[in-house]
C-alpha cells in the first residue's frame, strides 16, 4: 500500500481512476493505492487552464508521472507527495503597462514594458531608438507596479525597470553604452540601488529569521556579485528543545555554521570541522518532521533529484538540549 499527498498550484476538482477524489483549493488531498498504476484527472475551477489527466506509475521502487506538470517528493515508508502545475492555454495579446523616454549617452531612447496577464504570464521589456528595436527582453516573471528610471552606478549609465513579483521586489538593469544589454535581473525581498552598487536582501524564513545580503558591483556595464553575508534578525531567540534539530538544520542550510555549533555538544563540536558539517549533509532543500516512522529522535531532509525530490532520515542523539551525534540514512 502506497500513500499519496496531492497538492496543486491551482484550484481544481481531482478524479482518481475516473472517480471523484475531492476538491483542491489551496489545501491537499490524501489517497492510498494498492496498484502500481493509476490515473489522476484535474478539472480547473477557472477559465484560463485546461483539464488534463496523467498516469502515475510505480516501477523499480520509484514513482513516475506521465506529465511534466508534476514533481514528486519521495518520503519514508511508501509515502509520496505529488505537486501539480496548471496546464495553461489561454493567451491574450500583451498590452503596454509603462513607457518612458530618456536622454542617454547614446541619444534619445524609449523604454516600454508589456504584460501578458494570463496565469503564469511574463513581462516583456523593449528599448527603442528612432524606431529601431535595440532590446526585446522577456522577463523571468510577471511584473506588477512597474516603474522605469535611469541612474548612474559607479559612473556607468543604466536604465532600471523595477516592480513587484508577487511579494518580492523585482529589478532589471539595462546597460546603456556602446551596446544595449541586460546587465542584471533580480528578485528579492528588498532591492536597493546605490551610487556604487546594488544591494539585495532575501529572507530565509528560518527560526532565526536569517536574511542573505548580496552586493553587486559593476564593471564595463556588467554587474557581478562582489560580496554576500548573512544577517540574523532573531539572533537571541529562545528555542524550545523539540525545535533544536530544526534550528540546527535551518542554520546549516543558510550557511550560519557558528549558529549550528551552538546546538552541538562540546564533544561533537571538537570532532567535526566546518567542511565536514557541510559535506556530510550536502545541499538539502528543507528539513521536515518525521511522521512516517516510530523514531521520534529523527527528522527528514529533502533533496532535489533531477526534476523531483528524494528524502533521507537523519537520526539524532541528544544530550540535554544539544545534539551529541547524527547519522544520515536513506529513507
Amino acid at each position: 500500500m502506497k500513500s499519496f499527498v496531492i497538492k496543486s498550484d491551482f484550484d481544481c476538482l481531482v478524479l482518481l481512476n475516473g472517480k471523484e477524489l475531492g476538491l483542491l483549493d489551496g489545501g491537499e488531498l490524501y489517497c492510498k493505492v494498492d496498484s502500481n498504476k493509476f490515473v489522476l484527472t484535474f478539472f480547473p475551477l477557472d477559465n484560463q487552464t485546461l483539464p488534463y489527466s496523467c498516469v502515475i506509475n510505480y516501477e523499480s521502487g520509484k514513482v513516475n508521472c506521465s506529465s511534466k506538470l508534476c514533481s514528486v517528493v519521495e518520503l519514508p515508508m511508501n509515502n509520496y507527495e505529488l505537486y501539480f502545475a496548471p496546464y495553461i492555454i489561454k493567451y491574450k495579446k500583451p498590452h503596454q503597462v509603462a513607457n518612458k523616454n530618456f536622454e542617454t549617452p547614446i541619444g534619445k531612447l524609449e523604454v516600454k514594458v508589456f504584460n501578458n496577464e494570463y496565469v503564469g504570464g511574463v513581462s516583456q521589456v523593449q528599448v527603442v531608438k528612432s524606431g529601431e528595436l535595440l532590446l526585446d527582453y522577456q522577463a523571468t516573471s510577471f511584473i506588477s507596479n512597474v516603474n522605469i528610471q535611469s541612474q548612474y552606478v559607479s559612473n556607468e549609465y543604466f536604465i532600471f525597470v523595477s516592480g513587484l513579483v508577487q511579494d518580492y521586489e523585482y529589478l532589471l538593469a539595462i546597460s546603456i553604452n556602446e551596446s544595449v544589454f541586460v546587465s542584471l535581473e533580480l528578485i528579492a525581498h528588498q532591492v536597493e540601488i546605490h551610487e556604487d552598487c546594488i544591494k539585495t536582501l532575501s529572507k530565509c524564513f528560518d527560526i532565526h529569521k536569517h536574511g542573505k545580503v548580496n552586493i553587486y558591483k559593476v564593471k564595463n556595464g556588467k554587474f557581478y556579485k562582489d560580496e554576500d553575508y548573512l544577517v540574523a534578525m532573531n539572533e537571541n531567540v529562545s528555542i524550545h528543545p523539540d525545535l533544536i534539530p530544526y534550528a540546527f538544520f535551518e542554520a546549516l542550510k543558510v550557511g550560519d555554521i557558528k549558529k549550528c555549533r551552538e546546538y552541538l555538544t562540546a564533544d561533537l563540536n571538537s570532532s567535526v570541522d566546518d567542511e565536514h558539517l557541510k559535506s556530510y549533509f550536502g545541499d538539502f532543500e528543507e528539513v521536515r518532521q518525521n511522521v512516517y516512522t516510530n523514531d521520534s529522535s529523527s527528522v527528514i531532509l529533502v533533496y532535489r533529484n533531477d526534476d523531483n525530490y528524494i528524502s533521507k532520515i537523519c537520526k539524532l542523539s541528544m544530550l540535554g538540549n544539544n545534539i551529541d551525534n547524527f547519522e544520515l540514512l536513506d529513507a
